[in-house]
């Protein structure tokens, strides 16, 4: 009995490893199939302990929802739990009824203050709780403690909704950013997320069940894409969580089998059972064919062509074309198809009625997309019509389904395929471009155009037919419809829908008008060169007189870019305005040409030592680290050695971005353990990018490209695009009109609220606005972030069509705000018709207007000095630049040209003509927005009185007719020039003069109102009381002392103060000392030994800290 025992337990060690192989799935591959044919498919199991138990199983790599949307409904609902934290904090929550996720029932949930919902059963945020399913509707550091999170929980629905701020996320003061969403779980297993105001960045939002290779997982789109600010409910619907194919069928025996109803390209997950219980399943690819030859039709349907065909002329379904007819009746095989008719057999009505037509609407916005459904559709509306041309419903159908059709163009198609591109049938894009041969964009538009026009105008003429006292309507029923509603057109809504395509009728024309074929080489600056003076050393001398290709806003942390090459290299100098960084990151791209560019890239590192570089070249595919730099005192410099055989004659600078790395420190105070923690981390500081053309100097890229000032293709297509626009309008006004006087209690396509009779109200304004002006003067506020610029044009369609014109680029923004100072395509002066009084000179002369910005506190706006030298800071105030004798800011002030000696503001006495009165006539050289004063006195030397103030642009000419015309004297005219802040331009801020004279006005050239010596200008700028004669800048005291000779004086605040010596009378002074502020005193050491000695004490006020 033992030995027998031995034996049978060696026989069972034997064939243990045999019987304890794992079953699995031998069937890799299935066979494909056809819709509307028979399939059949066995599938065969491997190891394992037969007989085996097949059946259909689950996806296991998809979450078992689909994701929609729906229109915000984001309410202020619940009930405040005090679930209030700072950092992570979780809470439980009682559902009121099982909710079914993911395959499990749950009755509770944790709820954290970091936006999400988990299903695991304790309230820790562990390893363990990922392998439950979560809802994350904000996922990201939140804060609660000054909001809440309420709860609404009823019957069939529970809403959990969170109010509080980001933790880290602030704007430019520091201020956390609020957020305000929801969640709602129902009973059916719905989960509908919610948005209200705020929620600034949407981070991660998903539903998920698992934390491995394997876990369902539902990303939205919405994560990461940015503000969360009320947009749409984003809703998970549970569905069946099989991969059944509709009509085949499996056995427990592992047969595949029956008639497949609808085509298939998936996996489909199977499962087999071993007779031990062991099981595994996969899935296998499966493809059912509903239109192996893609010309729309079922290829069980063209089995019937073909099979029926004794001659062998159709061999296969490829044989069957759309537009043969095969049983020889009125309609072809694709039109048989659509219908439903039988392809052998000649059958079918013709389509002759309303009803027909309203049907096959029905069946091109259900089915598939297919072109000849619109050519059956106008086929009906047109019998009909022709029938009875008062057949207005007929009329309003037809409308619809030809701007249905403005897609069905097999020319367009043609067109395509031109250029490498296909268009089937279902309006589905694919093939490869030739990029060489694309269309230039005017031939697009055109293109575009010549399909949407006749179509609009089809529309509208069937519309226009009918009368303006119809009183009938056409139902627009859900049957047919994707309406939600069953609702009805009108004579109100017909109106409205004329006034849509006249509107797109003006749009079309508008766009058709102006030319957008600009080549984008046009559209950047070529680099200077080659210039071999330039070189990488620290130093930026020798990148003097190098233009500005690109320009950064005020603030920025690029202040602006140069670009230079040699016969070997390109060059980069970017000067950064930005505080000290650890390490810095920077891609470039250089374009060398119409076909090779340069994209440069650098590390995360210290500025020492960039770590790596990675240069490509497009044109041969290499890449190069041979890249010298050097960053010094906010000056970077880059030299990029570009290999043999590349040409670099037209060389630019496309792009630059930066990213300024550092450690970030804080600290936040936690209320619950009564703490202050500090945090570190290394992160992002700032990050800058500036991009060609749209930051390309504008004044620079006209006058290298002048060809860009030609865009008007048309002006035909102008003036009809305004004929139509003021039609539009029209329509829309009696449209409105007819909504008022509606009588009836149906439901109409467009329906008039009363309750929103204000907002109707100031639309319609606006639209009269609008409409005005295109016909006469309008006002056009252009504001940047120092001020306002009104300019008084004419503007045509801008308001509609273009609104970036009238926002931001109807007149070029001043540089410093203006990270777009165009768009797109830069028209001309005239902005392609927008603008018809404008010329270049204007837009010049707007760069310069607004509330003076001064990055350099010159006395220069930027504005100004960017308008002459093409930069904010080039020009410098006391300096004469073009050696007239007058100073920069002299010419700012009398409104000259800095750069032209031949502009320099001087004044004439003019000839008197025969018979006029007596009098003697001065003349000047007159600017806009200048204001002047005339001065005369007897002798040189003596106080200049004033005979007139406040003469304004144009006049150019005083008349003096106190003085006869033989008597002796001198004249001086004075310019001023008004300012924001100082409306009568006399140097003393409006404000200043309210404080101490009582208004504006008050005070002159010259004029010293307390009679102490000093007149109000002077005291305006030492800080002195103009009313107190007691109140004046000098020096009190000066005397030998130990240490040196003392100056002292009375200093004022927000004043600085300099200090100079001369050895005599008439000798030039030499600062001693500069930038001195209180208190008022200087010893000077060095001239205490001079017998004899003269100093001065100069006063400026501090410029402001940006």
């Amino acid at each position: 009995m033992k030995k027998a025992w031995i034996v049978v337990s060696l026989f069972a060690w034997a064939i243990a490893p045999i019987s304890s192989m794992a079953v699995g799935i031998a069937t890799s591959m299935l066979p494909e199939g056809d819709v509307g044919l028979p399939y059949s498919a066995t599938l065969s199991a491997t190891n394992g302990t037969p007989p085996y138990s097949w059946e259909w199983r689950t996806y296991d790599m998809e979450a078992p929802y689909i994701e929609t949307s729906q229109p915000n409904s984001f309410a202020e609902t619940g009930v405040a739990r005090g679930w209030q934290g700072y950092s992570y904090n979780s809470w439980t929550l009682a559902i009121p009824f099982d909710f079914p996720c993911f395959g499990g029932s749950y009755s509770s949930c944790q709820v954290d203050n970091y936006g999400r919902i988990g299903f695991d059963p304790d309230p820790y945020d562990d390893v363990d709780s990922y392998y439950y399913p979560k809802v994350t509707a904000l996922g990201d550091s939140l804060i609660t403690m000054d909001g809440d999170i309420y709860v609404d929980a009823q019957a069939t629905y529970v809403t959990i909704r969170w109010e509080g701020v980001y933790e880290y996320y602030t704007d430019e003061y520091g201020n956390p950013y609020p957020v305000a969403f929801s969640v709602t779980l129902a009973d059916d297993g719905t989960i509908t997320m919610k948005y209200g105001n705020g929620n600034a960045r949407g981070v991660r939002i998903y539903i998920r069940e698992g934390n491995r290779p394997l876990a369902y997982y539902v990303r939205s789109p919405f994560s990461y894409s940015g503000s969360m600010d009320n947009v749409p409910d984003i809703v998970f619907s549970p569905i069946a969580r099989d991969a059944r194919v509709a009509g085949l069928s499996l056995t427990s025996s592992g047969l595949i089998s029956g008639v497949p109803t609808v085509g298939f390209s998936n996996e489909v997950w199977v499962g087999v059972t071993d007779a031990s219980g062991e099981t595994d399943y996969r899935p296998i690819e499966l493809v059912v064919f509903d239109d192996r030859d893609a010309d729309g039709m079922l290829d069980v349907w063209e089995e019937r062509i073909f099979s029926r065909n004794f001659e062998d002329a159709i061999a296969s379904i490829y044989d069957v074309q759309r537009e043969d007819n095969f049983d020889g009746d009125e309609f072809s095989n694709i039109e048989e198809f659509l219908l439903g008719l039988d392809p052998v057999t000649p059958d079918g009505d013709p389509l002759d009625t309303v009803q027909e037509g309203v049907e096959l609407i029905s069946k091109a916005l259900t089915n598939d997309v297919d072109s000849v459904y619109f050519s059956l559709i106008d086929r009906c509306f047109m019998v009909a019509v022709d029938a009875d041309p008062a057949n207005y419903e007929a009329r309003i159908y037809r409308a619809f389904s030809r701007l249905m059709n403005l897609v069905n163009d097999d020319e367009l198609r043609a067109w395509l395929g031109e250029f490498g591109g296909a268009l089937s049938f279902d309006f589905k894009l694919s093939g490869e471009f030739d990029i060489n041969n694309i269309p230039l964009a005017d031939d697009v538009v055109d293109r575009i155009c010549s399909n949407a026009l006749p179509a609009i105008d089809a529309s509208y003429a069937d519309l226009a037919f009918i009368p303006a006292d119809w009183t009938g309507t056409a139902e627009i029923s859900t049957n047919y419809f994707p309406v939600d509603e069953t609702v009805y057109v009108d004579a109100a809504d017909v109106a409205a829908a004329m006034s849509m395509l006249r509107l797109a009728r003006a749009a079309a024309l508008m766009a058709r008008s102006q030319s957008a074929n600009v080549d984008f080489e046009k559209l950047v600056l070529p680099m200077d060169g080659p210039l071999a003076s330039v070189t990488v050393d620290g130093s930026t001398n020798d990148w003097n007189g190098v233009p500005v290709q690109l320009i950064g806003k005020i603030g920025s942390s690029i202040e602006y870019v140069k670009g230079a090459r040699s016969a070997s290299s390109v060059y980069i100098l970017a000067t950064l305005n930005t505080e000290e960084f650890d390490s810095l990151r920077i891609e470039a791209k250089v374009r060398l040409g119409l076909d090779s560019s340069v994209s440069a890239k650098q590390g995360y590192s210290s500025k020492n030592g960039w770590g790596y570089t990675n240069v490509s070249f497009s044109a041969n595919g290499t890449n190069t680290e041979d890249m010298a730099w050097v960053y010094t005192n906010g000056m970077l410099e880059i030299e990029i050695p570009v290999p043999p055989g590349i040409a670099i004659s037209n060389a630019c600078v496309a792009d630059l971005h930066l990213v300024f790395k550092g450690f970030i420190e804080g600290e936040w105070y936690d209320e619950y353990a009564g703490v202050t923690n500090y945090y570190s981390y290394y992160g992002s500081l700032d990050d800058d990018s500036l991009s060609a053309p749209s930051a390309s100097p504008v004044e620079t890229l006209l006058q290298s490209h002048p060809e860009l000032l030609a865009s008007v293709r048309s002006e035909l297509d102008l003036s009809n695009a305004k004929i139509h626009l003021h039609e539009a309008i029209d329509l829309m006004q009696v449209a409105d009109d007819r909504m008022k006087a509606r009588a009836d209690t149906l439901m109409h396509f467009i329906e008039y609220d009363p309750t929103n009779e204000l907002v109707r109200t100031e639309f319609f304004n606006r639209l009269l606005e609008v409409e005005a002006s295109l016909d006469a003067p309008l006002l056009v506020t252009e504001t940047n972030n120092f001020g306002e610029t009104v300019v008084d044009e004419l503007v045509h369609l801008g308001a509609i069509f273009q609104p970036p014109y009238l926002s931001r680029a109807m007149l070029p923004e001043f540089w410093q705000t203006s990270a777009y100072p165009m768009n797109g395509t830069f028209p001309d002066p005239t902005f392609g018709g927008l603008l018809p009084g404008m010329s270049q000179g204007k837009v010049d002369e707007y760069l310069s207007l607004g509330a003076m910005p001064d990055a350099d506190f010159d006395g220069l706006p930027d504005g100004w000095e960017y308008l002459y030298s093409g930069h904010p800071t080039n020009l410098v105030a006391l300096s004469d630049d073009d050696g007239d004798g007058q100073s920069n800011f002299d010419e700012f002030v009398s409104g000259m040209n800095p750069t032209n000696p031949l502009s320099c503001f001087k004044a004439a006495f003019a000839p008197q003509e025969a018979g006029a009165a007596p009098g003697i006539i001065i003349n000047w050289d007159a600017a806009e927005g200048r204001v002047y004063d005339i001065l005369r006195c007897d002798q040189l030397g003596q106080t200049f009185l004033l005979l007139e103030s406040g003469i304004h642009y144009p006049q150019n000419s005083y008349t003096d007719t106190l003085h006869r015309a033989s008597s002796s004297g001198f004249y001086r005219v004075v310019v001023r020039k008004p300012t924001v802040d100082d409306s009568d331009a006399d140097g003393l801020p409006d404000e200043w003069e309210r404080d101490y004279l009582g208004g504006t006005h008050l005070a002159g050239s010259g004029m010293d109102s307390d009679g102490d010596g000093q007149d109000d200008v002077h005291e305006y700028l030492a800080g002195t009381d103009p009313t107190n004669a007691a109140s004046v800048f000098a020096v009190f005291d000066a005397r030998q002392a130990t240490e040196g000779f003392v100056i002292e004086w009375v200093s004022m605040p927000e004043r600085t103060y300099t200090v100079k010596w001369a050895p005599e009378v008439g000798a030039m002074f030499k600062t001693l000392e500069t930038g001195i502020i209180a208190p008022g005193s200087y010893t000077d050491t060095v001239h205490s030994v001079e017998s004899e000695g003269f100093y001065k004490v100069d006063v400026e006020m501090t410029p402001p800290t940006l």
